[in-house]
């Protein structure tokens, strides 16, 4: 809700200026603070190790606190703290990747960024987490794994939106979609994907 919206380490205007957001740029909401009567929130640094704060001005619009509770929209919001909302955090959380791809995609010339680590894909839209593609390892989608029990994703998320023998469908909001799939009641490949309609 700004340009160059400023990102500092302490919740004051007086505070070190860790860096700038964007309009396009997806933080994390980690917390929020009432000091001396100006809201701060506690966000995620997209670019960096650690946490940051922002003036609650610029993110009241985008932050529902009820919505917080949501366990399919607490998995997403993991997602994006254990992978990384932006590249560059990804890169300072898992490391260089095996491979990387860039391509410019759509009339507004959106850039589309994968990363392929070991059993992993992360999918990036314009700096923004938009895929995660897991099918092996002890990467977790909020503590569920790969060989965990058809009934741990239940109890961790509640029941599907849909739901085939082998497969599992959640949604968080109208474009983002969770998919378990399942071998022997056994989860075998777990899929995060924003969908865009890009012209």
């Amino acid at each position: 809700n700004g340009t160059n919206v400023r990102i500092r380490e302490d919740p004051s205007t007086e505070s070190e200026i860790l860096g700038k957001l964007n309009p396009d740029n997806f933080v994390v909401v980690l917390d929020k603070f009432v000091t001396d009567g100006a809201t701060w929130y506690e966000i995620d640094n997209p670019f960096d190790d650690g946490s940051a704060f922002v003036f609650g001005k610029y993110l009241d619009a985008c932050y529902n606190e009820e919505y917080q509770d949501n366990p399919v929209h607490k998995l997403v919001m993991n997602l994006y703290l254990t992978f990384g909302v932006t590249p560059e955090k990804a890169v300072k959380l898992s490391g260089r990747p095996k491979k990387q791809e860039r391509e410019t995609i759509g009339s507004d010339k959106l850039e589309r960024v994968n990363f392929t680590y070991n059993n992993l894909t992360l999918e990036y839209l314009d700096k923004s987490l938009t895929g995660v593609d897991i099918s092996g390892g002890k990467k977790s989608f909020s503590g569920i794994k790969i060989g965990d029990d058809a009934e741990k994703v239940i109890e961790t998320l509640g029941e599907p939106k849909s739901k085939e023998e082998t497969l599992y469908n959640y949604q968080d909001g109208e474009m983002t979609f969770i998919t378990f799939e399942f071998q022997n009641n056994k989860v075998s490949h777990m899929n995060y994907q924003v969908y865009y309609d890009i012209e």
